[in-house]
């Protein structure tokens, strides 16, 4: 059998004929990028190899020193494969978001006698277990991201937080969104295989901040895992297959708990996992805590809210008048940088800002490193600075450099035989520029355009305008990242609300901290989901013609 061999790891394996370099890694046990999970969409599986014509392209073309690797095959000469290697722990994941003030009251208390110096801890009414002295308690509260994961040390008896860590979502390398992953868990083996990578990360990163705090794995009593109906699927070693199919009904709905042996997380035999409730199967846990982060349900004093998070989904809850009403839209995976030709993860090298002046184009990158391609905020940034100038036209086509003022006109380039908007150059980058093509732009539209258009059929099915929207509370690293002109400027956002946008962060994790500090908040939440209305956008009427109409960029530059 032919050898593929990984110089840069010192790797190599025999494999059979016909088997992908994808797949040949995999077997190596490295990781290597992959968010179409094969399907040769996305374009960040690329590798080099040595010996062109040992591998046969899916695609017919004829062989080349740099191809996609989930869609070249091994033939029978042995090769070498080079590849981009992860750099695990350097991505910029958003730890802390906002959080309303609670009683503390946790689900997990402690008893302490003075007469004996032992311990009694219940959960809830029920006792289980006694300790020496005064023993501490603790719990995770954990945001179970599509992209990332985020873990943060909570002290039971005080709510102070001890630490808090993240890292991308190691799921990521088998597919980047929600529908990739439903897929791939609805099968037995894909299911196992996610869950195991999941529950790895998790361990890891709850140890490591247990021992940076001096804390023991046998004093950790309670998990809070918020995260998308999906995550929590395969968190808790649940099939998706029932999300991925019409009702699309999903077979874990939250608001129980199980106990972290059994799903192979850490922890001692008492430790239990809280799963806080979901809306619906695209209307998840992180929604449902970002709600009580916020105290979404009690804002009436300041009018109409709308919350947003948007991401690989754009899920969105409408509060008004004490009635939320939420609904979803599938944003894509354009904005986490995927499916853009130089687009990457929110880390060193990544642009971030862009802005477009008399003095050209000016790009911030993260880290002011060497750029290296650009992430999500830097690509709102981008087209936003496009329609602003009039780069681009309100259909998103590139406008002839001849229609175009000279100074405006210079920032275009040829990239693969058409226009692109030049963002940096560098000699050492593969092709020596980072460019923006109009590809690119596209996918940007498809994106923003399903996000308003779950804004406008929100706001209609209550009867308001989006006039009418008092605030916007924007959750997430993606939010979290962005300019409210950036958003307003490519019609994401409606640009009445641009001016009364509000950074919310990572409720996701603020509102597992919640949950885990206060009981009450839980059954308070689960009472607020049985009433609130989700709104199925495939059956709202007008629907399609809502979101044609999202897809055009704003005809004249927009101020926030």
């Amino acid at each position: 059998m032919p050898k593929v061999s990984f110089p840069q790891s010192g790797l190599e394996l025999e494999v059979e004929r016909g088997v992908t370099l994808l797949d040949a890694a995999r077997r190596a046990g490295l990781e290597l990028e992959s968010p179409c999970n094969g399907a040769g969409t996305c374009g960040k599986c690329r590798v080099s190899v040595d010996r062109p014509a040992a591998v046969l392209r899916r695609s017919g073309e004829p062989p080349a020193a740099e191809v996609l690797s989930c869609s070249t095959e091994v033939l029978d000469a042995d090769l070498q494969v080079t590849f981009p290697q992860v750099v695990r722990g350097r991505d910029r994941v958003l730890l802390s978001g906002e959080r309303v003030a609670r009683p503390l009251r946790p689900f997990v208390r402690r008893e302490w006698c003075a007469a004996t110096d032992r311990s009694r801890i219940f959960h809830g009414d029920a006792l289980v277990v006694e300790r020496p002295g005064r023993a501490p308690i603790y719990g995770l509260a954990v945001d179970v991201g599509t992209t990332t994961l985020v873990v943060a040390l909570i002290d039971l008896l005080d709510g102070r937080e001890l630490g808090t860590l993240g890292a991308v979502n190691p799921q990521t390398r088998l597919g980047h969104d929600v529908l990739s992953r439903i897929q791939i868990g609805s099968e037995e083996t894909g299911l196992a295989e996610l869950h195991r990578l999941l529950a790895d990360e998790l361990n890891r990163l709850g140890a490591e901040v247990l021992r940076r705090a001096g804390a023991r794995v046998g004093d950790l009593h309670e998990i809070v895992l918020a995260g998308n109906t999906t995550m929590l699927h395969l968190a808790a070693r649940v099939s998706p297959r029932s999300l991925g199919r019409y009702p699309y009904t999903p077979a874990l709905r939250g608001g129980t708990a199980a106990r972290a042996v059994d799903l192979g997380l850490l922890g001692g035999a008492h430790t239990r996992v809280y799963f806080p409730p979901v809306f619906d199967a695209y209307v998840g846990a992180d929604i449902s805590a970002g709600v009580v982060a916020t105290g979404l349900a009690d804002l009436d004093d300041v009018g109409v809210t709308l919350f947003i998070d948007v991401g690989t989904n754009g899920e969105m809850v409408l509060a008004s008048s004490g009635r939320l009403v939420a609904t979803s839209t599938a944003a894509g995976p354009a904005f986490e940088g995927m499916n853009i030709t130089f687009g990457m993860r929110a880390g060193p090298g990544a642009i971030e800002k862009v802005r477009i002046d008399a003095d050209g184009l000016h790009a911030q990158t993260i880290g002011s490193a060497r750029a290296r391609g650009l992430c999500g905020s830097g690509l709102v940034d981008a087209v936003a600075e496009l329609v602003r100038t009039g780069l681009v036209d309100p259909s998103g086509r590139f406008r002839r450099p001849e229609a175009l003022p000279p100074e405006l006109a210079a920032l275009l380039v040829p990239h693969a035989g058409k226009r692109a908007l030049c963002l940096a150059r560098d000699a050492d980058l593969p092709e020596g520029v980072v460019v923006l093509t109009q590809q690119d732009v596209r996918q940007v539209q498809l994106a923003k355009g399903a996000v308003r258009a779950g804004i406008d059929a929100l706001l209609a099915h209550e009867g308001l305008v989006p006039e009418d929207v008092d605030r916007v509370l924007l959750a997430g690293s993606f939010g979290a990242h962005l300019r409210p002109e950036s958003l307003a400027g490519i019609g994401l956002l409606p640009p009445e609300s641009s001016r009364r946008v509000l950074a919310v962060g990572n409720t996701s994790r603020t509102g597992a901290e919640a949950l885990l500090l206060d009981r009450e908040a839980r059954d308070e939440l689960l009472e607020l989901v049985g009433r609130t209305k989700v709104l199925d956008l495939a059956h709202a009427p007008g629907f399609e013609r809502t979101f044609v109409r999202a897809l055009a960029f704003p005809s004249r530059p927009v101020t926030a």
